[in-house]
């Protein structure tokens, strides 16, 4: 490929996915499988089967199991290719979670595109999703929550595009919208959860554009009842197996176990640094030290770091050096926040991500609040974020973009701390032994 002088190779953003892409790789080929709860069982029943589990069968039957049916189908597609393709049928929902990654990187980089203008800033926000570490993990974890991900993503996009124009939304953009939020709710429920910042942006083109309120609310009343009705089969499966509208087995939604509550407002970031190098004594009780009581402090940890049940936890130096890298980055993406809810009223396009955000936000803390469980920390898993990258991940580009727009001098700075960053990610997750398939 041939670049002219005035754009060099590193003005494309595609390059910059390199490094999120062997990140993914690596996680494929060095960890044994990850899985939230316990998916690969309803994809080895389908698979074996061709039926749908009872509701009650496993934990994460609860779920429609979209996401586990197309894991179902490539499951017997590598046990048909088994003889010339030597990949264990049981990695088969980690590949469609690998793809479902990718996929979602590759919607973002048209969602910075759109947002940021300077291309260094975004290739400094990619970079940075492509070193959050628990995000990394989750491309190659067997679970439902990429796949939601990545259609909310999707959704994202074309919520931020129809934001960008004056014209009243035609229905077909409604509808595709709808669709795809609707296809990412009905693979999780709580991917409905994005109907109500499409509702917000909606109703919000009659203040920033003066469009007509009766058409606005229209299409907020199509759009809601479209994403509501791809969560239907959810409903309906339940009270077919169990005679009730949802039903929820999991401790942490009966009651608190351990009796502690969360802090919400302490970052009690000297006992972060500490965690990597106390011992773990009972490994289902994630309360190492005084910081896993402190919600904000909690989610910084997991971002971070690999995960601690991996079958020898992660080396301790990374693991802190991580913390301390990511620290002033953290900082930047709360400016781009700050920054974006002043530039909203007059920057349109900016409503879908920040509501993406706060939605999120919103229904974490509030699940916090009402099933507090800092034992296992549930809530605070960065894979509850996935939904909302492409709102969080354009925050931080921001910031990155005001700070490089002030002076020349804070290039120096700003570079450095996301090479630095950078590299101590690739130290962290190549540190430790690899486990291959096979040996784990």
């Amino acid at each position: 490929m041939i670049y002219s002088r005035e754009k060099p190779w590193w003005h494309c953003e595609w390059w910059w996915l390199i490094p999120t892409v062997a990140a993914c790789l690596v996680c494929y080929l060095r960890f044994p499988a990850l899985e939230n709860d316990d998916h690969s069982p309803i994809i080895r029943q389908i698979a074996e089967t061709g039926d749908w589990p009872h509701v009650l069968a496993y934990r994460s039957a609860q779920h429609t199991p979209y996401y586990h049916t197309v894991s179902a189908f490539l499951y017997r597609a590598l046990q048909a290719a088994a003889p010339i393709f030597p990949v264990s049928p049981d990695r088969a929902g980690q590949l469609v979670s690998l793809a479902c990654f990718l996929s979602l990187s590759i919607i973002l980089v048209f969602i910075l595109r759109r947002l940021i203008p300077d291309i260094r800033a975004r290739i400094c926000a990619l970079l940075l999703f492509g070193s959050s570490t628990r995000w990394v993990t989750m491309s190659v974890t067997i679970d439902n929550d990429t796949m939601m991900a990545l259609l909310a993503t999707l959704g994202l996009l074309f919520t931020i595009r129809m934001m960008a124009a004056k014209e009243m939304p035609l229905w077909g953009t409604i509808f595709l919208i709808s669709f795809i939020l609707g296809l990412g709710a009905a693979i999780k429920q709580n991917g409905q959860q994005f109907a109500i910042p499409l509702a917000v942006c909606l109703l919000m083109r009659g203040w920033l554009y003066g469009n007509r309120f009766s058409g606005l609310l229209a299409r907020v009343l199509i759009s809601s009842s479209i994403i509501l009705l791809g969560t239907l089969p959810f409903y309906l499966r339940h009270h077919q197996d169990t005679g009730k509208w949802i039903h929820h087995d999991q401790g942490f939604h009966q009651k608190n176990w351990s009796g502690d509550r969360w802090e919400f407002f302490t970052f009690r970031f000297g006992e972060i640094l500490r965690r990597p190098f106390i011992p773990i004594f009972d490994p289902d009780d994630e309360r190492i030290c005084p910081a896993d009581l402190s919600w904000p402090s909690k989610i910084y940890i997991y971002w971070w770091s690999l995960p601690d049940f991996l079958p020898d936890r992660p080396p301790a130096l990374p693991t802190a050096a991580i913390y301390v890298t990511a620290l002033p980055l953290s900082g930047i993406f709360l400016l781009g926040l700050v920054i974006s809810l002043r530039r909203a009223s007059r920057s349109p396009p900016w409503w879908p991500p920040l509501g993406w955000t706060g939605i999120v936000a919103f229904f974490v803390i509030l699940a916090s609040l009402l099933f507090p469980e800092p034992r296992w920390g549930c809530h605070a898993y960065p894979r509850m974020w996935l939904g909302a990258a492409g709102g969080l991940i354009p925050l931080f580009g921001l910031g990155c973009g005001w700070l490089l727009a002030r002076r020349t001098s804070v290039r120096r700075i700003i570079y450095p701390l996301v090479g630095i960053h950078v590299t101590v990610f690739w130290w962290l997750l190549l540190s430790g032994p690899f486990y291959t398939f096979y040996q784990p």
